[in-house]
Parts: C-alpha cells; structure tokens; sequence
C-alpha cells in the first residue's frame, strides 16, 4: 500500500504529541515535516 504524506502542523501540546508518536508509528502515513505554530501553548514553548 501506498503511504500517505502528511505535513503535521501544531503546537506540540501534550494532546499535540501524542498524535506526533502515532503519526510517525502508522505504516501508512509517512510524515514529510512538521511545524510548530502558537496555539495552547505560546510559540516560544512550541
């Protein structure tokens, strides 16, 4: 099967990263990068 890209755009809260481990664990998504933006925590903590 062909797997999925995905560009993961987040904040990297607790709820944030959890979703970070599964998306890097899944073998169908292959995860091409990822970016950090403010949101529940500020930027700076990102």
């Amino acid at each position: 099967m062909t797997r999925r890209p995905f560009f993961i755009d987040t904040d990297t809260a607790s709820d944030d990263a959890v979703a970070l481990v599964m998306a890097f664990r899944h073998p169908d998504v292959d995860v091409v990068g990822v970016g950090v933006v403010a949101g529940n925590v500020p930027l700076d903590m990102a």
